[in-house]
């Protein structure tokens, strides 16, 4: 992934100072970030995605083709996280009021889920 951040860095001609300041982080960081040694979240892939004008989908549609690695986002416990990066980038495209009755239909569904694990 980070070949790919490196390769829409430069496309918008920015350096990696630029995102590092972006972002509120140390250049070294995105250098980390881009030499594959500090694995990117997806909330830094939202954060990076904006900065270059981008979607987090789009830079994983690009990772994809250049790797061809169906399984690009995964977290600690290896579940598949395409669907949050989507959701994160969508989210990001419409306005507050919108954005918060989504994330308050998704709290609600969550402690429903909850309460129904709880009663077994």
């Amino acid at each position: 992934m980070g070949k790919v951040i490196r390769r829409a860095r430069t496309r918008a001609g920015l350096t990696q100072n630029d995102l590092a300041q972006h972002l509120g982080i140390t250049f070294q960081q995105v250098q980390k970030y881009e030499t594959g040694n500090n694995r990117v979240h997806f909330t830094v892939l939202l954060d990076v995605s904006c900065m270059l004008g981008t979607t987090p989908e789009a830079l994983l549609r690009e990772y994809r083709e250049v790797v061809g690695d169906e399984s690009v986002v995964e977290d600690d416990a290896g579940r598949d996280d395409r669907d949050i990066v989507r959701l994160m980038g969508l989210a990001h495209q419409v306005d507050n009021n919108t954005r918060k009755a989504v994330i308050e239909l998704l709290a609600a569904r969550v402690r429903s889920e909850k309460a129904e694990d709880e009663k077994g």
